[in-house]
């Protein structure tokens, strides 16, 4: 939801780097974060394949709160594509790649079912996150509205906690 909302982001990203950024680099930064976050994917799901779920999407989370936070306190424009377009970037792929495996882990029957659930949820995360970064953003500024949106990203660090795998069950 974070990264659909850019929109949200970008013209307070164009009033505050103003002498530094053009529409057309503002525009890529948040087309790079979303490149970035398909781009590694199958990187990740390979990754998975090898290594711990849980602790990628542990890692993911704690990437995405941090890439999060790290925009917050960017001051010129050039550490934003590092901050959001690569740190976030990257962060995001690995807690939405690992979640699609969690769920085909746990669930083999009624997959098919349960994969509708949890892609819905993207499109729930669509609806509201925009919302509450418009509220964030617009109460507190836009540095501190995204340090509170860090707060509501690092979650995904805590619910990565919870995968446990499958064999376990």
């Amino acid at each position: 939801g974070l990264q659909y909302s850019f929109g949200l982001l970008m013209i307070i990203v164009m009033d505050t780097f103003a002498k530094e950024a053009t529409l057309i680099q503002t525009v890529i930064l948040g087309t790079a974060s979303m490149s970035v976050t398909f781009l590694f994917a199958p990187i990740i799901v390979a990754l998975s394949r090898r290594k711990s779920t849980r602790l990628l999407s542990i890692l993911g989370g704690l990437v995405a709160a941090l890439g999060c936070l790290f925009t917050s306190f960017a001051s010129q424009f050039h550490q934003l594509y590092f901050s959001y377009a690569i740190i976030l970037g990257t962060g995001f792929s690995l807690t939405r790649s690992t979640s699609s495996i969690m769920v085909g882990q746990y669930f083999k029957k009624k997959r098919e079912l349960m994969e509708i659930f949890v892609i819905s949820g993207t499109g729930i995360g669509m609806a509201t996150v925009p919302l509450l970064v418009t509220q964030a953003v617009s109460s507190l500024g836009w540095r501190l509205g995204l340090q509170a949106i860090t707060g509501m990203t690092s979650l995904t660090f805590i619910l990565g906690i919870f995968y446990r795998p499958a064999s376990l069950y």
